[in-house]
């Protein structure tokens, strides 16, 4: 009885399964890295947004001393889960008013001013502001020069 038999052997489907299975986990690894780096830069992005949305609001010049800022800041850590579906949820916000001094202006090299805008620079100052999540181990840092008055 001489019978001849199609398919494929035993050692074929597992040599088969082998190789599927070695290519599949790398490709697995990059789907679950990319769900985290798309999570990173929702986060990202939603910082930036609230960065500069208190950028927009301290365009309107009302906001002149430190404490101004500080009262600022409270209310707009305190409104942020109303204004904003948060991705992390452990935003905290620092601004910080600078004036602008003979040093700072030799730093930000502003040595072509003419004498008529030196009154001006009295109402310049640098803004920083600072958010972080994740208990401080992320941030986003902008730092901007605001007219005020």
């Amino acid at each position: 009885m001489n019978k001849k038999c199609s398919g494929f052997s035993l050692v074929e489907v597992m040599a088969a399964i082998v190789i599927l299975t070695i290519a599949f986990f790398p490709i697995s690894n990059y789907f679950t890295n990319s769900i985290g780096h798309i999570s990173q830069s929702e986060v990202l992005s939603q910082s930036h947004d609230i960065v500069n949305n208190t950028i927009e609001v301290l365009k309107t010049g009302e906001y002149k001393t430190q404490s101004d800022l500080d009262n600022l800041e409270s209310e707009i850590e305190s409104n942020l889960s109303s204004n904003y579906t948060l991705y992390a949820d452990d935003y905290d916000l620092e601004m910080t008013l600078k004036y602008l001094d003979q040093n700072l202006i030799e730093y930000n090299d502003f040595t072509n001013i003419d004498q008529t805008t030196d009154v001006y620079l009295n109402d310049i100052r640098l803004v920083v502001i600072d958010i972080s999540w994740n208990n401080g181990n992320n941030n986003y840092s902008v730092e901007t020069f605001l007219r005020v008055g």
